[in-house]
């Protein structure tokens, strides 16, 4: 058998590193020009801290609570957190008509 021009190791560093050279440019080929598509409304369709207190008329503390115990979803961007505006408004449909919580009021009281 004659000399190999690398070592075994050698030969592994080499093809990961044009591997993953091939899959760079081949990814980059494939997406290059994809980007999201803006969906302005999407910044229209989340409700600040503020407006969803306002909405559901219960303080901050209440709405802090609620997120802690994983009653209500939001999304935290850096020191601000943000809530879905049609989440919300189907959250409140939910749980604060009289419909679904006549079920509930009959349950511990009759």
């Amino acid at each position: 058998m004659g000399d190999l021009p690398m070592t075994l190791d050698e030969f592994r560093k080499e093809f990961k590193r044009l591997f993953d050279q091939k899959a760079d440019e081949f990814f980059k080929r494939i997406f290059e020009g994809m980007k999201p598509p803006e969906n302005k409304d999407a910044e229209q369709s989340l409700m600040t801290t503020n407006q969803v207190t306002a909405y559901f008329d219960i303080s901050r503390t209440t709405l802090n609570n609620w997120i802690n115990k994983d009653k209500i979803m939001s999304i935290k961007k850096g020191n601000q957190r943000f809530f879905d505006r049609a989440y919300i408004e189907r959250y409140k449909k939910i749980n604060f008509s009289f419909d679904e919580r006549l079920p509930t009021y009959y349950s511990k009281h009759v």
